[in-house]
């Protein structure tokens, strides 16, 4: 089991997920201790097409929603669906550090 999960909800964002997912990716922890799940909304631009690309690559778990249920809706199914027992939550638009992970996983453990 990995000891973090990397949350990412995706409503649009395809103009940002790449970068979103790569600097999720290039963490200082070892990738064999976190991985990643992408939730998508049922977005309409071009995310599905990314995402697609992703999908079973390194630490990486899209769930693609067959309806849009909203933000809130989204976070719960991510949480719902990791095994993780620390989930960090991410916006396809947000770009993190290549600490980020590994700090939050210090201050709460």
């Amino acid at each position: 089991m990995k000891r973090v999960t990397i949350l990412i909800t995706n409503y649009n964002y395809g103009r940002y997920l790449n970068r979103c997912i790569r600097s999720c990716l290039n963490q200082s922890m070892p990738s064999t201790e976190y991985d990643i799940l992408i939730v998508d909304d049922k977005s309409t631009d071009n995310s599905c097409k990314i995402l697609n690309y992703w999908q079973g690559r390194e630490n990486i778990k899209v769930i693609f929603n067959e309806d849009n249920i909203g933000l809130g809706a989204c976070c719960k199914l991510g949480v719902m669906s990791c095994r993780s027992p620390y989930i960090v939550r991410v916006d396809a638009d947000d770009y993190v550090a290549e600490d980020f992970v590994k700090f939050l996983y210090m201050w709460a453990h």
